[in-house]
């Protein structure tokens, strides 16, 4: 079970043996045996004590900050019984296996991508811009299923990725649509809700990976570097169509005007709080969509690459199998 704490003012008190939210007209209490992961307002209150009980109980806690996004994640020490996996993770993450496991991703947010295209009511599915798409995720299937080697292809991606946002644009309203991809800053309000999405994204997978005791720092293809999680980077990869679709369908559907976004002094675009907090649940409520009680999508993704790591430590161990460097 997560929780997402949206109102302000509550507080976080231990019980007896209750975990209790507090705020100004009602007491809810939280199973603390069924709870994975709270996602705190900033105007949360709590004592050591509550974070010391719930790190007892392997729940991670994740504070956002002033505008809703993200601050920073609260966990338990890795178990020393992961040690093992880290090793394993760092010695697969340097041979020629790294690529397979980075190609998987970018392949699964290519697929995805080009299903949210088709999925729309809307004349892109008869520009060449979908042609383009289709022959490469035609092309990833083929790649997939043949012997050679897989690997990430930068130039292909990106050139998927300058047609793909081209596609999005034409499917958004006219007053919506953006000249091109802006990060920090950005420059337009479907550039500032992605990258504000994204935002959310990454710290779910970042937190999903280290429920499993991974190590978010150790990654397969983006580069290292010191106080970057580049496994967050991998494999976030996989799962950006979630925001890409919530934000295309609140837009179209006109759940969100162009009215509701103004500038700041430094030309960037103001997400309204309103909005960062209806993208910031739409985003939690789709990443467990379609899957068991107390489970989620990253959580699942990052349990098949534990399994991955298992089974090539495993070959290493029966057959004597050195892994490879690239």
């Amino acid at each position: 079970m997560k929780i997402y704490i949206k109102s302000e003012n509550i507080r976080l008190e231990i019980h007896g043996s209750q975990l209790m939210a507090i705020g100004p007209q009602k007491e809810t209490p939280i199973n603390i045996e069924r709870l994975v992961e709270i996602w705190m307002h900033p105007d949360t209150s709590l004592s050591s004590g509550v974070l010391a009980y719930m790190a007892e109980y392997g729940v991670q806690v994740i504070a956002l900050d002033k505008e809703l996004r993200p601050q920073a994640i609260l966990h338990r020490l890795v178990s020393p019984s992961r040690a093992g996996l880290r090793k394993w993770q760092l010695q697969v993450s340097l041979s020629s296996h790294a690529p397979r496991i980075a190609a998987r991703w970018i392949i699964m947010k290519q697929a995805s991508q080009l299903h949210m295209l088709e999925s729309a009511e809307h004349q892109t599915r008869k520009s060449a811009w979908y042609d383009v798409l289709r022959d490469i995720v035609a092309q990833n299937v083929l790649l997939e299923s043949s012997s050679e080697p897989l690997a990430p292809d930068i130039a292909r991606e990106s050139y998927f990725a300058r047609i793909y946002f081209k596609a999005l644009n034409d499917l958004l309203p006219k007053e919506f649509r953006f000249t091109s991809r802006s990060r920090t800053p950005a420059i337009d309000p479907v550039n500032a809700l992605l990258n504000y999405g994204y935002g959310i994204l990454y710290t779910a997978v970042t937190a999903a990976i280290q429920r499993v005791g991974l190590d978010p720092y150790t990654g397969f293809w983006h580069k290292e570097r010191d106080g970057h999680p580049v496994l967050t980077y991998d494999m976030i990869e996989a799962f950006r169509p979630i925001v890409d679709k919530l934000v295309l369908n609140n837009i179209t559907e006109g759940i969100w005007s162009i009215g509701q976004f103004d500038r700041r002094q430094d030309g960037s675009v103001n997400i309204p709080i309103e909005s960062r907090r209806l993208l910031s649940q739409s985003i939690m409520k789709e990443i467990h969509k379609h899957m068991p009680p107390d489970d989620d999508r990253l959580t699942a993704e990052c349990r098949w690459l534990v399994e991955e790591i298992t089974k090539l430590a495993a070959e290493y161990r029966t057959k004597g199998k050195i892994i490879e460097p690239i």
